[in-house]
């Protein structure tokens, strides 16, 4: 039954532009920034897409569906779901693994939100009890007989983490489809039923929904509304490593089997990051596709000390994900000359660094517009993917300031009063200003308890970079690069 043959649909795909897509030319160029990407169409496609982005099907034309997965890989379109239906209830096809230790409540609750009971596309759901103090059996699950019956509870004699948790899971799935949902993990069955259509979509391997914190009224739950570290935010995206969504967490994933089970499924080496090593595997298998549209919610943390520790183990996975996937942990990739550019308003001050960085923006953007000389008002475009380009690039430049690098600039500000000195207090004083101007965004957390628990945030998940780049003894994820020199062409179609 593991065929990648059954998931493929019959019926039209349906697609919807990317929130920053920009069409020219009556819909013949179109850019999209997740990274920034030129595509030129002849006057059928350009008609095609706008129908398309429109609300139309993709017809089942071959050429049809190269175009439309040349715009979903590209970031100007995305997959979805046109009317949610239940016309695949009546066929199992997907087994849903649910790690758990120590937490019955959350098992309850996430199980109870499947409706496990009702015909849908679920075939069954196989509960891995990772070593809990006290064993969970089928019957503490609070079930009905006919609920029960397509509930599988495996026990392992001892903790050995998520990660092998799934796995032992996943070896006994016999569906075409997998979701992982960690215990405390909500979900209902429709959004689940989106995921599944979705991930049947050619050339998909997997896909992910917003997960967004319980609401609540201590600190950290009021914090996790707007700043959850499992929140990817609401607009819809391919997921690869340079690209706007770098991962989807693992607490709620639809995949196809025989795709992870290809890649070896989850890294039992690791306690933290294993979903983003397993995602960053899966790229290379297909397309993941993160959907804010499907949404499901977990549990913060209960209290300010259990907060700070999740933070900082998520810090400690940096140095082992290195490892295992190198360059990719560096925490700022910053291109040559806007390197050359922040050099120089160290080196020269701020003026004169400003006036560099100006001609090197201005020669950059004359550059670009040569490539794309064949769009109309191509210099006017050039400039302003330039100025993107710059504005994404001080973006990075703020959050890496922020986390991780935060320690290591503190010091150096609190070294002496030289340029460099200088040049970090600055640094971190736009970096923290930025982050309390997000925060005004939020009146209802009040300002000095969102800033206070955004530094412990950043704080406590820079620490757990640095001890884990420590440990494993390679500090990539401490140091920025340079990005490779590129020379953008505009694809065509």
């Amino acid at each position: 039954m593991d065929s990648d043959a059954e998931l493929d649909l019959s019926s039209p795909l349906y697609l919807i532009a990317d929130q920053r897509l920009q069409a020219r030319a009556f819909g013949r160029t179109l850019i999209s920034h997740q990274p920034v990407n030129v595509l030129r169409l002849g006057a059928s496609g350009a008609k095609l897409v706008s129908a398309w982005c429109s609300g139309s099907g993709v017809a089942d034309i071959e050429e049809h569906r190269q175009l439309a997965h040349r715009l979903v890989v590209g970031g100007y379109a995305h997959y979805r779901v046109a009317v949610p239906s239940n016309d695949d209830a009546s066929r199992p096809g997907l087994t849903v693994v649910i790690p758990v230790r120590d937490d019955l409540p959350g098992l309850r609750e996430t199980v109870a939100g499947l409706n496990v009971d009702i015909a849908t596309v679920i075939d069954r759901v196989i509960v891995v009890d990772d070593g809990s103090t006290k064993p969970i059996h089928p019957f503490d699950l609070e079930l009905e007989d006919q609920q029960r019956r397509r509930v599988l509870v495996v026990r392992l004699d001892r903790s050995r983490g998520p990660a092998e948790a799934r796995n032992r899971g996943l070896a006994l799935v016999s569906s075409p489809l997998t979701a992982f949902v960690d215990a405390g993990v909500v979900i209902d069955r429709d959004g689940l039923n989106k995921l599944v259509k979705l991930t049947r979509h050619p050339g998909v391997v997997c896909t992910a929904p917003r997960i967004r914190s319980h609401p609540g009224t201590v600190a950290t739950a009021r914090y996790d509304q707007y700043s959850s570290a499992l929140d990817m935010g609401d607009a819809p995206s391919v997921v690869k490593h340079d690209h706007r969504v770098g991962y989807v967490p693992s607490a709620c994933l639809v995949v196809r089997t025989s795709a992870i089970r290809s890649v070896g499924g989850f890294d039992p080496s690791l306690r933290f990051g294993e979903d983003v090593d397993l995602i960053w595997r899966l790229e290379h298998k297909g397309l993941v596709l993160y959907s804010p549209d499907v949404a499901a919610s977990h549990p913060p943390r209960s209290n300010i000390g259990a907060f700070a520790r999740q933070r900082y183990s998520y810090g400690t996975s940096a140095g082992p994900l290195s490892q295992l996937h190198c360059g990719r942990l560096s925490p700022l990739s910053i291109s040559r000359w806007l390197a050359a550019g922040l050099a120089a308003g160290t080196a020269l001050g701020a003026s004169r660094g400003a006036l560099a960085t100006a001609a090197l923006i201005g020669l950059r953007a004359r550059r670009l517009s040569k490539q794309m000389a064949a769009m109309d008002d191509h210099v006017v475009e050039a400039t302003m993917l330039v100025g993107r380009e710059v504005a994404g690039q001080l973006d990075g430049v703020l959050n890496a300031a922020r986390r991780p690098l935060s320690p290591l600039l503190l010091i150096a500000a609190l070294s002496g009063g030289g340029a460099v000195a200088r040049s970090c207090r600055l640094l971190l004083s736009a970096a923290f200003a930025r982050r309390l101007l997000q925060q005004r965004r939020h009146p209802e957390v009040s300002a000095p308890s969102a800033l206070g628990m955004g530094v412990l945030d950043d704080v406590a998940y820079s620490a757990g970079v640095i001890v884990g780049s420590v440990r494993s003894g390679d500090v990539t994820p401490l140091v920025p690069t340079l990005r490779p020199r590129t020379s953008r062409a505009v694809d065509r179609c």
